[in-house]
């Protein structure tokens, strides 16, 4: 997907409006959860400049009236690979625990 993305030029197709705007409005939410001072965006958003530049401009606009400092939006590139290891972390790290214990 993300290879896909790269040489993706069309920012302003229905679909990808709808995915960039769907993609600013779950990072708002965790913004107006978590009030984080900085957001790191990883995944295959950040690998096209201009979709990652439609999705800082919707984040923005979504935020605008809140009356909150907008956090830091940053780009990550980190690995697929390192995506899943660490979403699988504390799992591993529990059941190493447990064995451990026994």
């Amino acid at each position: 997907m993300s290879r896909f993305l790269v040489s993706y030029s069309e920012a302003n197709n229905s679909t990808m409006q709808q995915a960039i705007s769907h993609m600013a409005h779950a990072a708002s939410n965790i913004c107006r959860v978590f009030f984080p001072s900085r957001l790191i965006v990883s995944g295959p958003f950040v690998k096209n400049p201009q979709i990652w530049a439609a999705f800082c401009d919707s984040f923005q606009q979504q935020n605008r009236f809140f009356g909150q400092a907008l956090p830091e939006l940053s780009m990550s590139q980190i690995s697929r690979n390192s995506r899943i290891y660490g979403a699988a972390l504390p799992v591993l790290e529990q059941t190493l625990i447990e064995l451990l214990a026994q």
